[in-house]
C-alpha cells in the first residue's frame, strides 16, 4: 500500500512531536526472519576474529559485505523497505570498494623477478611486508648486476659508497688489506655497515670480490633514503634488515656459533672463541681513537678478529680463491663488472 507524503514524514517522525513521549517496550515480538538471523551472524564473525592486520582487514569487511547481501534479500523479499534498501545498498558498495582497495595491496597483481622475488619471500616477507610497500623499495633499485668470478664490485679506499647493494646469487669475498674478513652469502647486504653514519662522499673500507657467478640488486642510496624519509615503518623494517646483517657479518668473523657461544658463557670450561675474546680485550688490539667512523670500527673488528681466529675453513678457502686478485688490487689493474639497468 503507497504512503502520501504526509503519512510517511508523520512516521518518519514520529514522537517528536510536541508531547514527546516515548514509552519503553512491554510486548516484544517474537525473532525476525531466518535472513536477518544470518546477516547479523555474519556481522559477529567479522568483528570477533579481526584484528590490525591487512588480512584481518579483508575479512572483516569481506563479513560485513555479506551481512549487507543478506539485509538486502531480505528487504527486497520480506521488508520492502526503500530506508533500508537505501542504506544498505551504500553500505554494501562501501565494503566492497575497500575490499577491492585492500586487494590490490595484497598484491595479487605485483609480480617481481624470480631472484628479487626470493628475496622478498626471506628478508621482508616474513617481517610482514607487503608486496605493496616492497615495491616502493624495488622501485629505487639502480641495476640488477651481474659479477664473473674474480670481479672487483668496489674498490678499497677508492669506491664511492653512493648505493646499497644486495646478494641474490653467488658468493662476494670480503677484503681488507690484503686479508679475507669473511664471505657474503646470498640475501647479504654488501654495505650494511656503511649504512649508519656514512655519507656518499665516503670510500669503502673493505674490497669486494667475486668468488662465483653473482646476482646483485643495485639501489641508489640517496633515492632510497630520500624514498623513505617519510615512512617510519620502512626505515625502521630496513634498519632492522641491515642491523641483523651486521650482527650475521660479526658472527661469520669470529667464526660462533650462538647456540654454543651462549652455553659455553654459563658452563666453567672456557672455549678456545671465550679465550680468544679474552686475548683481545687484555692486549687491546683495537685503537679505537684512531677509527673515523663506524664502518671502520666494524671492519677494523672483523679483521682483527679474523687474524687471530684463522681456524675458520671458509675463510682460508676464500683467501686461497682471491689470492690472485689482491695482486691486480695493488697494481690497479682491475675490472668493473657490467651494469644490466632496470
Amino acid at each position: 500500500m503507497m504512503m502520501n507524503s504526509t503519512a510517511a514524514l508523520n512516521q518518519l517522525f514520529q514522537g517528536f512531536g510536541k508531547n514527546i513521549n516515548f514509552v519503553p517496550c512491554t510486548d516484544w515480538n517474537g525473532p525476525h526472519h531466518i535472513f536477518l538471523q544470518f546477516a547479523n551472524f555474519f556481522i559477529f564473525i567479522g568483528l570477533f576474529f579481526s584484528s590490525t592486520s591487512i588480512y584481518s582487514l579483508l575479512f572483516l569487511r569481506s563479513m560485513l559485505l555479506s551481512a549487507n547481501l543478506i539485509t538486502l534479500l531480505w528487504i527486497w523479499l520480506v521488508s520492502c523497505s526503500s530506508d533500508l534498501l537505501f542504506w544498505n545498498s551504500l553500505f554494501a558498495l562501501i565494503n566492497f570498494t575497500h575490499m577491492i582497495i585492500i586487494f590490490c595491496k595484497l598484491h595479487p597483481f605485483i609480480r617481481f623477478p624470480h631472484e628479487v622475488e626470493m628475496a622478498y619471500r626471506n628478508l621482508f616477507r616474513p617481517l610482514g611486508v607487503s608486496r605493496y610497500d616492497f615495491k616502493r623499495l624495488y622501485s629505487c633499485t639502480r641495476t640488477i648486476q651481474i659479477l664473473k668470478p674474480k670481479d672487483i664490485y668496489a674498490m678499497e679506499n677508492e669506491t664511492l659508497i653512493d648505493k646499497l647493494s644486495l646478494l641474490l646469487s653467488g658468493r662476494v669475498s670480503v677484503v681488507r688489506n690484503g686479508h679475507t674478513c669473511h664471505i657474503i652469502d646470498c640475501y647479504q647486504f654488501l654495505e650494511s655497515p656503511e649504512w649508519f653514519g656514512m655519507n656518499t662522499s665516503d670510500t669503502y673500507q673493505v674490497s669486494f670480490i667475486a668468488l662465483e657467478e653473482s646476482q646483485l640488486l643495485v639501489w641508489n642510496r640517496d633515492k632510497l633514503k630520500l624514498s623513505i624519509s617519510s615512512d617510519r615503518y620502512l626505515q625502521t623494517i630496513l634498519d632492522h634488515i641491515l642491523g641483523k646483517d651486521i650482527v650475521k657479518k660479526l658472527m661469520l668473523s669470529l667464526d660462533i656459533d650462538v647456540v654454543g657461544q651462549i652455553s659455553g658463557l654459563s658452563s666453567a670450561n672456557n672455549s678456545e672463541k671465550t679465550k680468544l675474546m679474552h686475548h683481545l680485550h687484555n692486549h687491546q688490539i683495537l685503537s679505537l681513537n684512531n677509527i673515523k667512523n663506524s664502518s671502520q670500527c666494524f671492519w677494523n673488528l672483523s679483521s682483527s678478529l679474523n687474524t687471530m681466529a684463522n681456524d675458520s675453513s671458509s675463510v682460508a678457502t676464500a683467501n686461497n680463491e682471491s689470492a690472485p686478485i689482491l695482486s691486480q688490487l695493488a697494481n690497479n689493474n682491475y675490472h668493473h663488472p657490467q651494469e644490466t639497468t632496470l
